[in-house]
């Protein structure tokens, strides 16, 4: 019996300490979930999820799931009326019933926001539209996905990738 456990013993302190040492459940940086894009010409830094695509513009940052069905758009405009700016591009997209939230804070500023659903190739999408007014310049957040799974990206994609936002 003491033989028994004393071999347990050693057992759990031997598994212990490789896994200590060896640390086998560790994600290496290979495998990392998000990664980040900066966009010097409009100041910006963001982090997104793996697999998704980034294309930064003079005015413009766009990030794209590999479908380009769910899409986050930031662009730097010269400085206007947010409140106006937010129903022109509801307009412009075609948001039908759009609503205005409560104003929210991230990258520490202000943003209005807007939102509704549309049509985009024949499928029906929700969007978000924030904006916020930062160094003389007019800030606008776009985030689109097909309605079905609009609260899904919301949760996992586009909550975590405003809190990253960084504007300078």
């Amino acid at each position: 019996m003491i033989a028994a456990a004393a071999l347990v013993v050693i057992l759990l302190i031997a598994i212990g300490s490789w896994m200590a040492l060896a640390q086998p459940f560790a994600l290496s940086a290979d495998t990392n979930p998000v990664q980040t894009t900066s966009n010097t010409a409009i100041g910006s830094t963001v982090t997104y999820p793996a697999g998704w695509n980034a294309k930064n513009t003079s005015t413009t940052a766009t990030l794209a799931d590999s479908s380009n069905t769910a899409q986050i758009v930031l662009v730097q405009a010269a400085t206007g009326d947010p409140a106006k700016y937010l129903q022109q591009q509801a307009t412009t997209m075609g948001i039908t019933g759009a609503k205005a939230g409560a104003p929210i804070t991230f990258a520490g500023q202000n943003w209005q926001q807007i939102s509704g659903d549309f049509q985009l190739a024949g499928a029906s999408y929700t969007g978000t539209i924030y904006t916020t007014t930062y160094n003389n310049h007019l800030y606008t957040w776009k985030q689109i996905a097909p309605k079905n799974v609009f609260q899904d990206e919301e949760r996992l994609v586009f909550a975590p990738a405003r809190a990253s936002l960084h504007l300078r």
